[in-house]
């Protein structure tokens, strides 16, 4: 998980106009889901708001869960991308649990960061990281899920090769291949993480 700006661009009028007539989520119109689906793709970079994989399947996320916020099913920033696979992890892990921190909340563009086996592990000490990392399930607990961690390993390795491949990189190649790779593959923490195990500075 990163922070995104969820709030970066403008909400679509027709979320305004449904807000102010007092409608829901449930209610709402088609065009307008698939508005706002159209933009959060584009602030989220294609990429689940939880796991960062490619989103080739997705459910709009309330961050919030509806059932204990009905009253701001509606709200912009409460809206993201999910990733919809046939196992347990991010929003349908979630479900009702209340996240302490939103991603539009997180403090540094990368809070986490991938170890070399795929886990993902917060940067700060403080419990507050785990219970988000516990929430959505970004570390597998149940065996369906071991694939999250196995992807993020082999896309560790796959680019730790690249950037270590000779001849030597400088810095701003290095951080360039790393965007490249994960505008292509997704999981950019696990791009950060591969830089910084290779002795780059990513910038934030």
């Amino acid at each position: 998980m990163r922070r995104v700006n969820l709030t970066a661009a403008q909400e679509p009028i027709c979320l305004t106009e449904q807000r102010a007539s007092g409608n829901n989520w449930y209610n709402l119109p088609g065009a307008c889901k698939q508005e706002v689906r159209h933009i959060l793709n584009g602030l989220q970079d294609g990429l689940c708001i939880y796991c960062e994989r490619p989103l080739t399947q997705a459910h709009v996320e309330h961050l919030q869960s509806q059932s204990a916020h009905d009253t701001n099913t509606l709200d912009w920033g409460n809206l993201s991308l999910s990733c919809e696979h046939d196992f347990k992890s991010c929003g349908h892990q979630k479900g009702s649990t209340a996240l302490p921190l939103l991603p539009h909340q997180f403090p540094q563009h990368y809070p986490y960061r991938v170890l070399l086996d795929g886990t993902i592990q917060p940067r700060s000490p403080d419990q507050q990281w785990n219970d988000i990392i516990e929430a959505v399930n970004l570390n597998g607990q149940y065996p369906p899920d071991l694939n999250l961690r196995s992807s993020r390993e082999a896309r560790f390795s796959a680019l730790f090769e690249q950037l270590v491949e000779p001849p030597a990189l400088a810095p701003d190649q290095a951080r360039a291949l790393a965007q490249d790779f994960w505008s292509q593959h997704g999981y950019p923490t696990t791009a950060i993480s591969a830089l910084e195990a290779c002795g780059f500075i990513p910038e934030d």
